[in-house]
């Protein structure tokens, strides 16, 4: 063999240990002495970038609304239940479904990014169980981390109780009405107005206390809204008015005159589910991550240098034959 073929098998062989090793890592959902065996539906809310969140396409209508996802604020209680309503709303398909199997869901994400399991009710006799939305934050980790079902009575759960809080608004300046609607698997069920006359709260009743629901509502211009989830199927919504300057801005319901700035709020006619997110980060979802090696690089040239070298390296076989004979 000529010292140019071994040359080129050297640049051959240089070239394999060159390949990054495109490692892949694996969530864990952990369901421990629980024969409940949900079901957990994965969505792919979009990938940071820096410390804020750029939705994917499904959910980039919660952008225009006026949702904001930062790293420090997407495990709050309110993100999920925003998730929750829009998914019910959307009738959104998931990006998988997952099956319990031996009390673990495990779930192998394609892409780093924002993603968030939503998993389904379970009824027995007379109560409900039903386990919290899990989100966590993928960039090539392993991650694990247990859940838990809360219960509910069969009764709570076929009811959706709602009441309107007025925050710094006197009731010279509130709209006359306004519009609250019901969703669910995409399906608009019911529209509701509130005013005066039911003091501006309303049941959704006859529900099924095994099907994922959506409220959204409707303001006139110069109004925001966040909902606060008070208990089992009860929500406050708490309107606030906007400034003309900025309608991102709020008026704090706590000092008049004084203006607060929010992630958490939709403005204007755009309706939307808004959420507090004050609240500090979800304890109870503690992930145990095993940080796995990853290069970053980009790698898409190496099969076409490989390629090339094997071109070469029969060429060079070939052009010896032809000397040979």
């Amino acid at each position: 063999m000529s010292k140019k073929n071994i040359i080129y098998i050297l640049i051959f062989i240089l070239l394999l240990f060159q390949m990054p090793v495109i490692v892949n890592g694996q969530v864990v959902v952990e369901l421990p002495d629980s024969n409940l065996n949900p079901v957990g539906n994965v969505y792919y809310l979009g990938s940071f970038s820096g410390n804020n969140l750029v939705f994917s396409e499904d959910f980039k209508e919660l952008e225009n609304r006026g949702l904001k996802i930062t790293q420090s604020n997407y495990t709050d209680k309110n993100i999920q239940q925003s998730l929750e309503f829009f998914v019910a709303e959307k009738g959104m398909k998931p990006l998988v479904s997952l099956k319990t199997e031996a009390n673990q869901l495990n779930f192998e994400p394609t892409e780093p990014g924002l993603y968030g399991i939503i998993y389904d009710k379970k009824k027995i006799g007379n109560n409900v169980y039903q386990f919290r939305s899990s989100f966590f934050n993928f960039n090539n980790q392993n991650l694990s981390f247990e859940i838990k079902p809360d219960k509910i009575s069969v009764e709570a759960a076929e009811q959706i109780l709602v009441r309107v809080r007025w925050l710094n608004i006197p009731a010279k300046d509130r709209p006359e009405y306004i519009s609250l609607s019901l969703f669910s698997l995409g399906e608009l069920l019911r529209t509701q107005t509130l005013d005066q006359n039911n003091l501006w709260s309303f049941a959704f009743t006859n529900l099924n206390p095994e099907q994922l629901y959506g409220l959204m509502l409707e303001l006139p211009a110069g109004f925001a809204y966040r909902i606060r989830s008070v208990g089992a199927g009860q929500y406050v919504l708490e309107i606030y008015r906007t400034t003309a300057s900025d309608p991102s801005k709020l008026e704090d319901p706590k000092s008049t005159g004084s203006q607060v700035k929010t992630d958490s709020i939709y403005t204007g006619k755009i309706r939307g589910d808004a959420d507090d997110l004050g609240q500090k980060p979800d304890d109870e979802l503690k992930a145990r991550e095993e940080k796995l090696p990853y290069t970053g690089q980009l790698w898409w040239p190496v099969p076409l240098l490989i390629f090339a070298g094997l071109i070469l390296f029969l060429l060079s076989i070939l052009g010896e034959e032809n000397e040979e004979n």
